[in-house]
């Protein structure tokens, strides 16, 4: 069980975060769209995302987790990814995605159930943001300062809303 819920960690340094977004793609025209569903039919989520490292979820082997195209086309994520794991200690990635949520977009609340999810220790660096952009995790509203790297409990009910008139992008990064 984890014992934590939203933690703030250090301050990313911001050439970093420079180097990777003058890199990648204006995020408002990424084509990744990710519209998961409840059973329900309410969309979970609304967001953008790139995956740079990504698993198998349907075999469930936590092992099989490979680079994507996307890690040697932005060779600027791996700084990124090396501030995370010197938090954390460790250094065996497992997915690593940068996630972009649209002004007025919503990630509804939900818990990460997966195995998989289950398993790791999930980082999020808060790349852009907005002041009207908010992250919540088992109760508590956050907001994520442009340039912070923070933990997390997936397990918790988690979710984000983004009321700015600009997209935010955050960079998630889970360690075994």
């Amino acid at each position: 069980m984890k014992n934590y819920s939203f933690e703030y960690m250090r301050h990313v340094p911001q050439e970093l975060i420079d180097d990777f977004m003058n890199a990648i793609p204006d995020p408002d025209t990424w084509h990744i769209t990710r519209r998961e569903t409840y059973a329900g039919g309410q969309y979970l989520k609304h967001s953008r995302s790139i995956m740079f490292r990504v698993d198998d979820l349907d075999n469930q082997d936590m092992n099989n987790i490979n680079d994507t195209k996307y890690m040697e086309m932005y060779p600027q994520i791996k700084p990124l990814m090396k501030e995370v794991s010197d938090v954390h200690g460790k250094d065996r990635f497992g997915r690593v995605t940068a996630a972009y949520l649209p002004a007025g977009k919503t990630v509804y609340p939900h818990k990460d159930m997966f195995p998989y999810l289950r398993a790791i220790t999930r980082y999020i660096i808060a790349l852009t943001t907005n002041p009207k952009s908010y992250f919540w995790c088992d109760g508590v509203r956050y907001h994520q300062e442009q340039g912070s790297m923070y933990l997390f409990n997936n397990q918790q009910v988690h979710g984000a809303k983004n009321l700015g008139s600009t997209g935010r992008l955050h960079l998630i990064v889970d360690l075994f």
